[in-house]
């Protein structure tokens, strides 16, 4: 992100950090309450603990786990920081070039094929914190990569 950001505003200042412990919360179903406010204030306080005209006026959640924790980052970092959740903007950059390619039809609806590198019981429980609903394991192909 940091050389995509510097390609397109060179002058942009860029403060990357890495979130960790984020992708647990999200894998355990931990997307609210004081323990996920006091991880995330705990990454997010070196970077935004400055005055407002000085803390990032945006924020690029640059991991597919990011995104179930956004009401929370919202809520430490302000209304006045723009969260960019990169999941989103991809699907969306997705369809538009399936589109454009004619290799979609508007408003069509496609099939979904769940595929995982370990677990079916444990990608079945944790996909309900992504999807907003269960998955059956049987549904899920277990696959080598």
């Amino acid at each position: 992100y940091q050389r995509a950001i510097h390609a397109l505003r060179p002058d942009a200042r860029v403060i990357a950090q890495a979130c960790s412990l984020f992708v647990a919360l999200a894998e355990e179903g931990w997307t609210r309450g004081p323990l996920v406010e006091g991880i995330v204030r705990a990454y997010f306080e070196p970077i935004f603990a400055v005055p407002e005209q000085q803390h990032p006026d945006c924020l690029v959640l640059g991991c597919t786990h990011f995104p179930v924790l956004k009401d929370v980052m919202h809520q430490v970092v302000g209304d006045s920081v723009t969260i960019v959740d990169s999941a989103e903007t991809t699907a969306s950059a997705a369809r538009e070039l399936l589109l454009r390619k004619d290799l979609a039809q508007a408003g069509r609806q496609g099939g979904v094929h769940l595929m995982a590198t370990d677990g079916r019981e444990r990608f079945a429980r944790v996909s309900s914190t992504f999807f907003g609903a269960g998955v059956r394991p049987d549904a899920v192909e277990i696959v080598d990569l």
